[in-house]
């Protein structure tokens, strides 16, 4: 259905919801990753709705916040992955869910993927660095992920530090993001087991174990408006426990 418009106030023409499918709206749509087995494809996963009557959901993708111009049916799945995405480009999503005759709910919660790097131009500031190897807390935000038995100039390590090392970026504007990305400091010797993520709007966020060889372990959760994120290593194996890169995406900068 390209070349449609549907927007998010419904004055394009959507059927009357269904009193059925109104629980929908109260449920958040999660999106559940990426297969980097082909490119230009997400999966999306939402809750399903308990309410009676309810036999399906379209996906809504757009690339402008409450404008889509493509809709797909999932079926009864509660998963949908969507493919031929442009490499490059911040897509918005939203579930509706249907019955039997067609009516259909209100917009679920809205998602976007892959959205804009944004922690480069935060303010970093970290429990310790170690200025004389070059290893500070800008660098886990320079866009290299870098480090130990490689360019360890690239990534940031603490003085010592284990457990309880802190690292704090944050931006003079409020910032929708849904994803962060952690690369663990590629040596061996050192690995993160645990952290959290703290954001300014008081949530809080697990992390497990971080890859040990400094691959990329992404991290997803419901939109949040922050302007300041925090992540605490709760528990490492080693000691100069740091990050070769921490990547925060949200809508834009």
């Amino acid at each position: 259905m390209l070349g449609s418009e549907y927007r998010r106030d419904g004055i394009h023409g959507f059927p009357e919801v269904c009193a059925l499918l109104w629980l929908l709206g109260a449920f958040s749509l999660g999106l559940w990753g990426v297969s980097h087995a082909k490119a230009g494809q997400t999966t999306l996963k939402w809750k399903p709705s308990p309410s009676i009557g309810v036999e399906g959901y379209r996906v809504y993708i757009g690339e402008a916040s409450g404008v889509y111009t493509r809709v797909l049916d999932a079926g009864s799945d509660s998963s949908c992955t969507i493919t031929d995405l442009e490499e490059g480009k911040t897509y918005y999503f939203a579930v509706t869910a249907r019955d039997g005759e067609g009516n259909e709910s209100g917009f679920s919660e809205e998602i976007f993927y892959p959205g804009v790097n944004i922690a480069p131009h935060a303010k970093v500031e970290a429990s310790s660095e170690n200025i004389a190897t070059k290893q500070t807390a800008v660098k886990a935000v320079d866009g290299v992920a870098d480090g130990w038995p490689g360019d360890w100039t690239r990534e940031w390590a603490t003085l010592g530090e284990q457990d309880g090392v802190w690292i704090t970026l944050s931006w003079d504007d409020l910032h929708a993001v849904n994803r962060v990305v952690l690369h663990d400091r590629p040596s061996l010797n050192t690995q993160v087991l645990s952290a959290t993520l703290h954001f300014s709007d008081g949530s809080i966020v697990g992390v497990g174990p971080l890859a040990d060889d400094g691959s990329p372990t992404n991290v997803t959760f419901p939109v949040k408006s922050v302007n300041q994120v925090t992540l605490i290593i709760d528990a490492a194996t080693g000691s100069n426990i740091g990050l070769s890169e921490m990547e925060i995406f949200g809508d834009g900068f």
